[in-house]
């Protein structure tokens, strides 16, 4: 399972493992979390336009999209 989050600032490696690994024990599968501040290009549209939302701030497509090359 992939899951993309976003903070106010890029998170650290360490802590989007911690993250991960976390998430990997509470579902009982491999979980890997991406960082929405610090990835652009294709896997951030992809992220945009193809999965499931839990929570969206309603600026951050806007200002994400930028970032996405479409």
């Amino acid at each position: 399972m992939d899951i993309a989050v976003s903070a106010d600032r890029p998170l650290s490696e360490d802590r989007l493992l911690e993250a991960g690994a976390e998430l990997s024990t509470l579902l009982d599968r491999p979980v890997d979390v991406l960082d929405l501040f610090s990835t652009e290009g294709l896997i951030l549209y992809k992220i945009m336009t193809g999965h499931i939302r839990i929570k969206i701030d309603t600026k951050m497509p806007a200002a994400l999209s930028k970032r996405t090359g479409a």
